[in-house]
C-alpha cells in the first residue's frame, strides 16, 4: 500500500494541522466530550476493500485476529453511527457502568449497550466486514494555553454478515468496569466494541527547525502498532528516514487513502480527512 512516500506525504499534511496548532492553540476548539480540553475529528468508518484487507492481513494477520477472538464476541443490532462508537464506549464503560445504570426490566437475551438493553446474537465470522476509521486528536494542556497531545490513530470494527456489530464481551462487572475475558456472557452485561488491533502516531507538541524531524516505533506486536514522529522543521520533511517495516506500510498507506488535500484555510484536523463517496 505504501507507494511513492505515502507516508512523507501524511506527514507533511499532518505537520500543517500541528504547526498551526502550536503557533494557534486558540484555534483546537476542545468540549467537555469525551475528554475534556481534546479535539478530534468525527470521520464515518468505511468498510474496507479487499486490498486494503490483504495488506493489514500480510502485516497483522488482522482477519485471523477476529476469528481467533469469536468465542468472546457476540453480535448486536445498533441504529447508532460507526462514527459515535467512541461516545459509545466512553458513556457504557465509565458513567452507566460505574454508576450502575443497568435497566430494572427482564434483560435475559439481552446486553446493555448504547444506553439501553440491545438483543445479541452468536457472532459469526463467516463474511465478515472489516471498517476502519481514522482520528486525529489535538489535546490541550489543562489551562488551554499550550498544545500538550497529537495523534494520528487508526480504530476497527467488524461488523458480521447481517450488518451487527461486533462486540466484546466482559465478565460481570468489578468495581464500575468490565473486565474482559472470555467467560459466557452475563445478561445485561455492558459491552464495548471490539477492535482486533490498535494503531497510532504520536507527534511532538513543540517545534524548531534546530532540531532533526524523525519517526520512530515505539511498540509493533501482533496487536498494538504505536509510533512517534517529531516533525519540526517542514523543510526537511523529505528527508525523514521511514523505518522498514509492514506494519508503518500499511498504516501510511490507510491514513493516504482518507487524506484531504490542503485547501486554503484548511489548516485544522477538522479538514485532515475526507470520506466523500466512500462510506457504503
Amino acid at each position: 500500500m505504501l507507494e511513492g512516500g505515502k507516508a512523507l506525504k501524511v506527514l507533511a499534511r499532518f505537520y500543517e494541522s500541528l504547526a498551526h496548532a502550536i503557533r494557534h492553540p486558540d484555534s483546537v476548539t476542545v468540549g467537555e466530550y469525551p475528554y475534556p480540553y481534546t479535539r478530534a475529528t468525527k470521520i464515518e468508518p468505511v468498510k474496507m476493500i479487499s486490498d486494503e484487507v490483504d495488506a493489514w492481513d500480510r502485516a497483522f494477520g488482522i482477519t485471523g485476529k477476529v476469528i481467533a477472538a469469536r468465542a468472546g464476541l457476540v453480535a448486536v443490532e445498533t441504529g447508532i453511527p460507526l462514527a459515535e462508537l467512541d461516545k459509545v464506549t466512553y458513556d457504557n464503560r465509565i458513567k452507566a457502568a460505574k454508576n450502575g445504570h443497568i435497566p430494572n426490566q427482564d434483560v435475559s437475551g439481552s446486553v446493555f449497550y448504547g444506553g439501553k438493553c440491545t438483543k445479541f446474537f452468536p457472532f459469526e465470522a463467516d463474511s465478515m466486514e472489516l471498517y476502519v476509521q481514522p482520528h486525529a486528536v489535538f489535546g490541550k494542556a489543562t489551562e488551554g494555553k499550550t498544545l500538550q497531545t497529537a495523534s494520528l490513530q487508526l480504530r476497527f470494527y467488524v461488523k458480521d454478515k447481517d450488518g451487527r456489530l461486533a462486540v466484546a464481551v466482559p465478565v460481570p462487572i468489578k468495581h464500575g468496569f468490565p473486565a474482559y475475558g472470555q467467560d459466557e456472557i452475563s445478561p445485561g452485561a455492558i459491552v464495548v466494541p471490539y477492535e482486533p488491533i490498535a494503531a497510532s502516531l504520536s507527534f511532538n507538541t513543540s517545534a524548531g527547525a534546530e532540531r532533526q524531524n524523525k519517526l520512530e516505533i515505539e511498540i509493533n506486536t501482533g496487536t498494538n502498532l504505536r509510533m512517534r514522529a517529531g516533525v519540526h522543521d517542514v523543510e526537511t520533511i523529505g528527508k525523514i528516514r521511514i523505518p522498514n517495516d509492514d506494519g508503518i506500510d500499511v498504516f501510511f498507506g490507510q491514513l493516504d487513502r482518507f487524506l484531504k488535500p490542503l485547501g486554503e484555510g484548511g489548516k485544522t484536523i477538522d479538514d485532515l480527512f475526507q470520506t466523500e463517496g466512500m462510506v457504503r
